[in-house]
């Protein structure tokens, strides 16, 4: 039992999706004109923008739809305590295909 699998795990498989992954976006990046045009956009944003307030910005609407989707929980809850409340446990399960 103790010789079973000392192997060690290798990422081969991981890296070299990753590594193409990385090589498909950059060559995109840098090799199409539309990826250019994404690229020059997103370096004017990284530049012109305070990413802490943007970012401040995205909890606020993140907490704002929370708070929106708090009051649909509280009705679905509502609905399966009543489900529950219709079923009973009490009863015992019918065997259809039994002997």
């Amino acid at each position: 039992m103790d010789g079973i699998n000392k192997h060690k795990t290798s990422n081969l498989w991981f890296g070299f999706a990753l590594g193409m992954t990385a090589s498909g976006v950059i060559i995109y990046l840098l090799g199409t004109s539309k990826g250019r045009e994404r690229l020059k956009k997103l370096i004017d944003f990284a530049e012109n923008t305070n990413i802490e307030e943007y970012i401040e910005g995205l909890v606020d609407k993140l907490d704002d739809r929370v708070e929106k989707t708090n009051g649909i929980n509280s009705g679905m809850d509502n609905l399966i305590d009543k489900i529950q409340s219709f079923s009973s446990h009490d009863k015992k399960s019918r065997r259809f295909l039994a002997k």
